[in-house]
């Protein structure tokens, strides 16, 4: 039996922000070379981020104690000399100041890390046990991982390399909370200091996570870590097979005045809480078991490519503002309100036009997570459109077979007979298949408009049936649209990206301009764009001026009315006993609050 692999984590001087890191190979006996490779992406993340590019003096010994030739043969891969040696031991640094749940990050206050960012590997030896030890520097630092626990403190056992990549480690002297759930403990630990108030987190994460287990019939772990991490005001997280790595505004836990009342939930700032952790909490049976196909066998070194990326975050999407609503954290028209929200923003993407849900996700790898002023026009988020790409279908399913079944159904269906059954992916294209087998209708037309396509939605076609229509308003002052998407500055207004159609866009203004005066009135960053536009009513011709690299412009531009930009759903005035039946029975309650 082939010796487990080694790893040894230290944090010596946690102000330099190196890691430094053991690896012993053993079990090389005959060989000639060890090749080990460091990840270049993580997986539930879609993009190269070179890994590599943090690593420094890496030295190998073997059990002789000699300095082994090494040699860079790729950006992320290292060749060792390996004859005459059972075993080698490689030692080498990381560089960790990037904070956020992919990377790692470590300084007088904490370290974390997520294990790709770390961990090299054998190449194509994905298959062996590791043991793990991790130092803290501090005697007072806990460290956090949630892999089975080895023989002794700070020791942990990963039954192959890939479990070991997909457990982060979290150290510091931390504040924690935990709760159980069907006799599971489940662990939070912060780090940073935020507004976050216990006895309410107490009340509701076990809530949150019950909701997500009901649907699946329990929990499939043993135990489950929450890392959260408190910045100033980034927002994420990363999911995991059994923990997650968050990250979360300090301030934005909701108001304390708040923290004794009783759900619903009315503060939409601990409701966004609430929602990331239900998100991430779900990917425990959405991708992290049941997954596509083409993600079983995973290559860290190059791209994997899925076009139905909407089955793993649009259908967690969905579900996640499902799990506070079945919770109770929220009502019917919390949810409701946030769904005519998602419609807003995806009317405000002209991307949606141009770039199908399928497209979205196999170009997520250049696209979603590499931003720039032509993003708003090319690209659609398969997290939004695919949240209510999801709802449709749900609402369709239900439709047809007068709610015999639901979206509900699919997803299970898929687990049972991929997951449970087989232990392997799913094939492309099965959710359509299983969608349409218990619809009892071919759906093929719609998957071609909704998932393949970029139709138009009509979204009062679908709700109808449910009693529910989509109005929307303008409800925000100026009428008057130029149609320009603001960067924020100290001084001055820096135009970040022009919606395609929007006057700006028509009449000769770019990404990048510097705004300064509409018709001679000068604008300063403090809301002067909106405040000027008040003076002009749709359909007035003014002259704007503007800096472009460095040189100043004038360019005539032709107002338009504003965009609709109040978004709401309500119960129809005349809706039927039955189909209020019908929304009851969607939404999972017995009496509506719309």
């Amino acid at each position: 039996m082939t010796e487990p692999i080694q790893f040894t984590v230290t944090a010596p001087e946690p102000h330099n922000h190196l890691f430094e890191v053991e690896m012993e190979v053993p079990d090389l006996e005959g060989r000639e070379e060890l090749e080990l490779q460091l990840p270049v992406w993580t997986p539930g993340s879609y993009l190269v981020r070179e890994y590599a590019r943090h690593l420094r003096t890496l030295e190998a010994h073997g059990d002789d104690g000699c300095i082994r030739e090494v040699e860079k043969t790729d950006k992320a891969t290292w060749r060792i000399e390996a004859s005459d040696t059972d075993r080698i031991v490689v030692d080498y640094q990381i560089y960790a100041h990037s904070l956020g749940v992919r990377e790692k990050h470590l300084d007088g206050t904490h370290g974390f890390y997520n294990g790709t960012a770390l961990y090299l590997y054998p190449e194509g030896e994905l298959g062996r046990a590791v043991d793990l030890e991790v130092e803290p520097p501090f005697d007072d630092w806990d460290v956090y991982c949630p892999l089975p626990a080895g023989d002794g403190a700070h020791q942990w056992r990963a039954e192959d390399v890939e479990a070991l990549f997909d457990a982060p480690v979290e150290m510091g002297d931390h504040e924690t909370l935990t709760f159980d759930v069907e006799g599971i403990e489940h662990t939070v630990a912060f780090w940073g200091e935020g507004n976050w108030d216990r006895e309410r987190l107490e009340r509701d994460l076990p809530a949150i996570v019950e909701a997500n287990a009901e649907l699946f019939g329990g929990l499939p772990y043993d135990d489950y870590l929450f890392i959260t991490l408190l910045t100033d005001s980034t927002y994420g997280g990363l999911e995991h097979r059994n923990s997650t790595a968050l990250t979360y505004p300090q301030d934005e836990f909701g108001s304390p005045a708040e923290a004794e009342d009783e759900p619903p939930i009315d503060d939409e700032d601990y409701q966004n809480f609430l929602s990331l952790v239900a998100h991430e909490h779900f990917h425990v049976w959405n991708v992290k078991r049941l997954k596509p196909r083409v993600l079983d066998d995973i290559d860290y070194q190059n791209e994997h490519y899925v076009r139905e990326l909407w089955t793993i975050e649009g259908i967690t999407s969905y579900y996640d503002s499902r799990a506070l609503l079945r919770s109770g954290r929220i009502d019917d028209a919390t949810y409701l309100q946030g769904i005519a929200d998602g419609i807003a923003r995806c009317e405000r993407t002209p991307g949606r036009h141009v770039q199908s849900l399928e497209e979205a996700g196999f170009d997520a790898w250049i696209k979603y997570y590499r931003r720039d002023e032509q993003t708003l026009n090319s690209t659609i988020s398969y997290y939004l459109k695919g949240s209510l790409v999801v709802m449709l279908l749900d609402l369709r399913i239900r439709r047809e077979t007068d709610g015999e079944h639901g979206f509900d159904d699919v997803v299970l269906d898929l687990w049972e007979h991929y997951y449970e059954e087989r232990g392997e992916g799913f094939p492309e294209g099965a959710y359509e298949e299983i969608a349409s087998e218990l619809a009892g209708t071919d759906l093929t037309g719609w998957f071609d408009a909704y998932v393949r396509g970029t139709e138009p939605i009509d979204w009062n076609e679908h709700l109808e049936p449910v009693g529910l229509q989509l109005e929307r308003k303008h409800d925000e002052a100026p009428e008057a649209w130029l149609g320009v998407r603001r960067r924020e500055m100290d001084e001055g207004i820096e135009v970040r990206s022009i919606p395609d159609g929007s006057p700006a866009d028509d009449q000769g203004i770019y990404p990048g301009d510097e705004l300064v005066a509409l018709e001679g009135w000068r604008l300063s960053s403090d809301d002067g764009l909106e405040e000027r536009l008040e003076l002009f009513d749709p359909g007035e011709t003014i002259e704007v001026h503007l800096f472009r690299r460095g040189r100043l412009h004038s360019e005539t531009v032709e107002l338009e009315r504003r965009p609709a930009d109040d978004y709401t759903i309500e119960l129809l005035d005349d809706a039927s006993e039955q189909q209020r039946e019908r929304l009851r029975d969607w939404l999972a309650v017995e009496e509506l609050s719309i």
